[in-house]
């Protein structure tokens, strides 16, 4: 497993979100999306945030944002950068969500279940982000398309959640 707090506290920006074409095209794809649902969520979670380069571009679409992640340092970089937007940065795992059952309308979970959750605890983390959205709330769901885990991914998620859209980036073809 990946020690993110050592990633963070030796690189200003590990995986350059700000700058990498493949990650400003699934931030701008998934901020499309959520734009696309037509209206503003009342509470919104980004799970896996980084240093909040997802969340600035959800913003817009929630009268309040939460965002964690699991490395200290990025969530301490998350909340010295200058942000219009009020956001409230925190550090957390998954599972272990800090959060009350039904307090979010709308959850974005980017590239963090295969990320950062162990394998054997992704089923325990997909019941607390379920549990977490209110009912007719929505949850987004994206990951890397590597060979012969895709499919295994779709239907962990699929036994928690009904799947309404799949939408196919093919942005990481070295995957």
């Amino acid at each position: 497993m990946t020690n993110y707090q050592d990633l963070y506290a030796q690189s200003a920006e590990p995986w350059n979100y700000s700058r990498r074409a493949a990650e400003l095209l699934r931030h701008e794809t998934i901020q499309k999306t959520v734009r696309g649902c037509g209206k503003t969520f009342t509470r919104a979670l980004d799970v896996g945030c980084s240093l909040g380069q997802l969340s600035s571009r959800i913003k817009p679409y929630a009268s309040e944002l939460y965002a964690f992640d699991v490395s200290f340092d990025a969530v301490r970089k998350a909340r010295e950068l200058e942000r219009p937007q009020n956001i409230r940065f925190l550090a957390a795992g998954l599972p272990g969500l800090p959060f009350q059952q039904n307090r979010f309308d709308l959850i974005i979970v980017a590239d963090g279940i295969n990320e950062f959750v162990p394998e054997k605890s992704r089923d325990e983390a997909l019941t607390e982000i379920s549990s977490a959205l209110t009912g007719g709330g929505l949850a987004f769901f994206s990951d890397y398309m590597r060979p012969g885990k895709f499919e295994p991914f779709i239907r962990l998620i699929g036994k928690r959640f009904r799947i309404l859209k799949l939408i196919y980036l093919n942005d990481r073809l070295w995957y």
